[in-house]
C-alpha cells in the first residue's frame, strides 16, 4: 500500500501521484429478487441476509493508476475507503462479534458510546474476537471492509493541457 493513499485494490500500487483525491461511493443493492404469483402479487423469493454495493471509484490527478489490465468482467478486490459501523449492545470477554465483510489490517476502531477506546480484540475466521477482561454496553465497532468485486464499466481521460488523467471504475459486489 502506498503510504500516501488509504486505498487499496487489487490492480496493482498506486503512483503517489495518482492516490491523491480518490473518491469511493457505495450504493446498495438488492440481491431480493421479487417474484409474481399466479394472482398477480409480487412476493419475496429470497431473504436479505445482507445486501451487495455497487462501488463508485473515481479520481483525477497527474498520473493514473494501473488501469491497463482492467476490462468488463474482471474481478477486482478493493480496500474501500468508507467506513462501516456495527453496533454492539454488550461486549463481554471472549466474545466474538460476526463482521459483514473482512476489514482491512489496521482499519478496525472499536470504542464505547462515549468515545473510549476498547483494546485487545484480533480478526479470528469471519469474527471480531474481544480479548479483554473488562465488560462493555453499547459498542461500536468501525472498520474499512474488503470488498470483493467484478468490473462492470469504466472509463479514463487525459485533458493534454494540464496532463491530468480522470478516471472512473464502477463495480459490483460478489
Amino acid at each position: 500500500m502506498n503510504s500516501e493513499t488509504l486505498f487499496q485494490f487489487s490492480l496493482g500500487e498506486l503512483h503517489p501521484q495518482s492516490g491523491r483525491g480518490i473518491t469511493h461511493t457505495l450504493i446498495p443493492q438488492s440481491t431480493n429478487h421479487p417474484m409474481r404469483t399466479l394472482n398477480g402479487g409480487l412476493v419475496s423469493s429470497t431473504e436479505d441476509i445482507r445486501h451487495k454495493y455497487r462501488s463508485i471509484l473515481m479520481g483525477k490527478d497527474l498520473n493514473l493508476p494501473p488501469l491497463d489490465e482492467v476490462f468488463i468482467g474482471k474481478n477486482i478486490r478493493i480496500g474501500a475507503l468508507v467506513t462501516f459501523s456495527r453496533f454492539v449492545f454488550q461486549l463481554n470477554p471472549g466474545d466474538r462479534v460476526m463482521l459483514s465483510r473482512q476489514p482491512q489490517e489496521q482499519s478496525v476502531r472499536v470504542q464505547t458510546m462515549h468515545g473510549s477506546p476498547v483494546r485487545t480484540h484480533r480478526w479470528e475466521e469471519g469474527c471480531l474476537v474481544y480479548e479483554g477482561v473488562e465488560s462493555y454496553a453499547n459498542v461500536v465497532i468501525r472498520y474499512r471492509p474488503w470488498l470483493e468485486t467484478t468490473v462492470v464499466d469504466f472509463s479514463f481521460e487525459t485533458a493534454e493541457e494540464t496532463n491530468r488523467t480522470t478516471w472512473k471504475i464502477i463495480c459490483d459486489e460478489l
